[in-house]
């Protein structure tokens, strides 16, 4: 009955030790897991944080860069653009061989227009070259007479002391002439009477004198008349377009 007994309370015994064995290990588990998320949760965040940083770090970088070569290639687009600016090769056919200086310009006065002072972006050789300046659309305007200070003064295709050997191109003929300035109208004199030419026909520089370059368009005819019955005259119609604008250009030509 003894043995009995003692078996019984050895049973409850161990039953309760078991249960208590199973919760504690339970709480451990958990206190331990429950550390573990606190403990991995800030690391986790930090390492987050850090990759978030290197990340945007990368991202800067690239930027960076990026801004480095595009500031690069715009330096190189504004180095390519002033030259181009300041001087650069005739695309006309015509005027093949020489150089366009870019060049500012403004009256001499708001009533005098047979003048006109300018301010090229090269300085010029006036003691070899005959320099004469034209508009944008490469139309001559005048030529260049003497250098004031950092200026030019040029007398334009309005001025009555202005003259340049012309050819006019009409019914596939070329006659030749020369062109007088006037403050209205320049005209291009001395045609031989018996030409005929129509209006709108284009007047061009002819270089016959060596001093103009060939192939200038300077305007075209609007009307001819006959002088005295020993010559025509033809009188041209020149385009003002460049009066609204600043921006002309020179081009130069070696004195022979």
């Amino acid at each position: 009955m003894k043995f009995v007994v003692f078996y019984i309370i050895a049973a409850v015994f161990l039953s309760f030790f078991s249960y208590t064995y199973n919760f504690v290990v339970k709480e451990v588990n958990r206190t331990v897991l429950n550390y573990a998320v606190a403990v991995s949760s800030p690391v986790n965040n930090v390492l987050i944080g850090i990759k978030d940083g290197v990340s945007r770090y990368l991202m800067l970088v690239g930027v960076e860069e990026e801004n480095r070569l595009l500031k690069k290639e715009v330096a190189t687009l504004k180095i390519k653009s002033g030259y181009l600016c300041n001087e650069k090769s005739v695309k006309n056919k015509k005027l093949a061989g020489y150089k366009l200086i870019k060049s500012k310009f403004g009256f001499k006065s708001n009533l005098q227009i047979s003048y006109i002072v300018l301010k090229p972006n090269k300085k010029l050789n006036l003691d070899r070259n005959n320099c004469f300046i034209l508009s944008d659309n490469l139309n001559l305007i005048g030529s260049i007479e003497k250098k004031q200070r950092d200026f030019y003064l040029a007398k334009t295709v309005f001025n009555s002391d202005f003259v340049v050997d012309v050819y006019i191109k009409s019914d596939n003929a070329t006659y030749r002439a020369l062109l007088i300035g006037d403050m209205y109208k320049p005209k291009a004199e001395f045609l031989d009477p018996n030409v005929s030419i129509d209006a709108g026909s284009p007047v061009y520089t002819s270089g016959e004198f060596g001093i103009y370059p060939k192939n200038i368009f300077i305007g075209r005819v609007n009307k001819v008349k006959m002088v005295n019955s020993y010559y025509k005259v033809a009188y041209i119609d020149v385009d003002k377009g460049f009066f609204n604008s600043y921006d002309m250009f020179v081009i130069c030509k070696k004195k022979q």
